[in-house]
């Protein structure tokens, strides 16, 4: 998990890419700190990471959903359609009103544009 914190990319790229490839079963039950980390790396400068996180975040299932939510809420406006696009883009089947109540919010609000 360390690697993900790395200063390098490429390494943070390996962690996120390793955790979903061959570890998914470890990233289904992490908890807070971990989510946290994996939460963060939505921000990354390296697209590469970014577009690997909703997969991530997917996997670890309702408590990263959760953390999405409350993020909404609480962020400013520029940050907030990297969330609604994790929310939108990821598989928490489970919880598909919780989702579509957030996307229908942020299409009314005009926080992402169709």
């Amino acid at each position: 998990m360390d690697l993900l914190k790395d200063n390098s990319s490429s390494n943070r790229f390996f962690a996120i890419f390793n955790l979903i490839e061959k570890f998914p079963e470890s990233l289904s039950n992490i908890e807070g700190v971990f989510v946290d980390n994996i939460y963060n790396l939505l921000f990354d400068d390296y697209a590469p990471i970014v577009d690997r996180v909703p997969w991530a975040l997917s996997i670890i299932g309702d408590k990263a959903l959760d953390k999405l939510i409350e993020k909404y809420y609480s962020v400013t406006m520029d940050v907030k359609p990297l969330i609604i696009h994790a929310i939108g883009r990821g598989n928490f089947s489970k919880r598909f009103k919780d989702r579509v109540k957030v996307l229908l919010e942020a299409l009314l609000n005009q926080t992402i544009r169709v």
